[in-house]
């Protein structure tokens, strides 16, 4: 790849101070003048200087000669010309330039006499760091593509230099370079405060520490990333370190975050009084920030969905909180204190954020890819759907029998749904095969058919058999079988069927209670 380099002064009678001094007196009077005599007589020894000072400056190993170079172009074209002359990349050069900027980059290319496939470029908008950060990233990955299958030369090295173009630019480079492990650059030297210009022969190209590591956001980053992925305690590990260096405007950010990571961390662990205290805490912070018309504006546009949040975990503090004080006050384990609590009409809403919470929470068990707890969790749902439509017909299904008067029909619909001679169909009500059956024989609501399918009573019992059958296999239960993500996609579809035809038999807004549930994403944070 060629770059000019061998760029020679007008006045080679005078030494580069007594250029410089001219060049001062210059300023002086005329600036047009000044720009003319400085690029004629100053800037090529600049280039040569820059150049040794950066050699010389004891970081130049990892930033010379890689095989890729990436610039954000601002309005001025010398920075751009010192950096890719001294940092001599090999293959290809990336200009990320606004419209504004299109003419400076166009100067560059010229001035170092640049030839067309050793470049590209990429305007960009000059306020979006989401689409400079994008595009790096996707021409990063050509590159990477590129230099995996083509191993017989070059480094594979990537240099990001932040010194041109507007903050979001420069912000977006930076941050960039650290996704893709690139090294960071820019154009440092020692400044003429008279003049504000730069000493001309000062100038280096420094490699820094990413700004975003001082402030705490590589680790906000990898916060977030946990966040992502569901691990709320890491991710509060990792705030509770970033919050103790940052100030301002984005330790307020950061402490958000953290108190909404305190939220689902206390959600996720059943502990839904202390969950609902700090949601409560959460909502009148972003309140107050909103209030002072404080800059930080981080979760304010998400106030809704927490209102929502508080209003579940309401309800799940009220109803876990009656069910596990009967269960410890349950001594004859009967299950008579749960089966009062269950079997009340108007505890509909509270038992469907209950069935609301085991669904939803195997969901985020599955996205973290422990799909034998998933599957587990889908069960304990359709029992506890079970269980709730038994209690409003008076049976405990704890520990009652089944009646003579239906032990024959409920056997029978379990001969039919086994469809085998060879298994028994025993009739046992804590069983929840036969808790379905003894609905279907009830002809119990729940069995009511969704739009969309059939309303063969047997039909839907064998499909829930063959569901329960696989989970069954599980090494967690029965077998030696460790679950994947077929196995809970299938266990999740029936499962959500019976959620469905609890919702509608029991008049509760599917839709609008899973989305109450649903917990706030990185892509809701920005």
């Amino acid at each position: 790849m060629h770059i000019k380099t061998n760029f020679a002064v007008k006045e080679t009678n005078r030494t580069f101070d007594e250029r410089v001094a001219e060049w001062r007196e210059f300023l002086k009077m005329d600036s047009n003048e000044a720009v003319k005599y400085y690029n004629e007589n100053v800037f090529p020894d600049v280039i040569k200087k820059c150049a040794e000072n950066t050699a010389n400056n004891g970081n130049a190993a990892d930033i010379l000669k890689p095989d890729y170079m990436i610039l954000t172009v601002g309005t001025s074209f010398e920075p751009l010309v010192l950096s890719i002359s001294t940092i001599q990349p090999q293959k290809e050069i990336l200009f990320l330039y606004t419209d504004e900027s299109r003419k400076f980059m166009a100067k560059v290319i010229d001035f170092l006499e640049l030839s067309a496939e050793h470049y590209k470029t990429e305007e960009v908008e000059r306020a979006s760091t989401v689409i400079i950060d994008r595009t790096v990233k996707e021409q990063y990955e050509k590159w990477k593509k590129y230099h995996e299958n083509n191993k017989n030369g070059g480094n594979g090295k990537v240099v990001i230099d932040f010194t041109g173009g507007t903050k979001a630019m420069s912000g977006g480079g930076a941050m960039s370079a650290l996704l893709i492990d690139a090294k960071l650059v820019y154009v440092d030297s020692t400044y003429d405060n008279d003049l504000r210009k730069p000493f001309p022969g000062s100038e280096y190209v420094n490699l820094i520490k990413n700004p975003y590591e001082v402030s705490g956001a590589i680790d906000y980053e990898k916060a977030v990333k946990l966040f992502e992925e569901g691990d709320y305690k890491g991710t509060l590990n990792i705030l509770k370190n970033v919050l103790n260096s940052t100030r301002g405007r984005e330790y307020e950010k950061y402490n958000l975050l953290k108190q909404l990571s305190h939220v689902y961390s206390y959600w996720e662990d059943i502990d839904f009084k202390t969950a609902l205290s700090n949601i409560e805490n959460l909502i009148n912070n972003i309140e107050a920030f909103k209030n002072s018309e404080s800059e930080v504006n981080f979760l304010r546009d998400k106030i809704p969905q927490l209102i929502r949040h508080k209003e579940v975990l309401e309800s799940l503090k009220k109803i876990y909180g009656e069910l596990a004080a009967a269960q410890n006050i349950d001594t004859h384990n009967t299950g008579k204190d749960i089966f009062e609590i269950l079997k009340i009409p108007g505890n509909s809403n509270n038992i469907g954020n209950l069935l609301f919470f085991v669904f939803t929470e195997a969901q985020r068990n599955a996205k973290r890819g422990d799909y034998n707890t998933a599957v587990l969790l889908l069960y304990r749902m359709t029992e506890l759907i079970s269980n709730r439509r038994l209690a409003l017909r008076g049976i405990n299904a704890f520990s009652d029998p089944v009646t003579s008067d239906y032990t024959g029909k409920v056997e029978q619909a379990l001969i039919e749904t086994y469809s085998n001679p060879r298994i028994r169909a025993k009739v046992d009500l804590t069983a929840q095969m036969t808790q379905y059956a003894y609905l279907k024989v009830l002809r119990d609501n729940i069995f009511n058919s969704l739009d969309d399918e059939t309303s063969d009573y047997v039909a839907k019992l064998r499909e829930l058999y063959e569901n329960n059958k696989k989970r069954n296999g599980s090494f967690y239960i029965h077998g030696f079988k460790k679950m994947d993500e077929k196995d809970y996609n299938s266990a999740e579809a029936v499962s959500k069927k019976w959620l469905r035809r609890f919702c509608k038999t029991e008049n509760i807004n599917f839709e609008e209670i899973l989305k109450s549930h649903t917990f706030l994403t990185p892509d809701d944070l920005n």
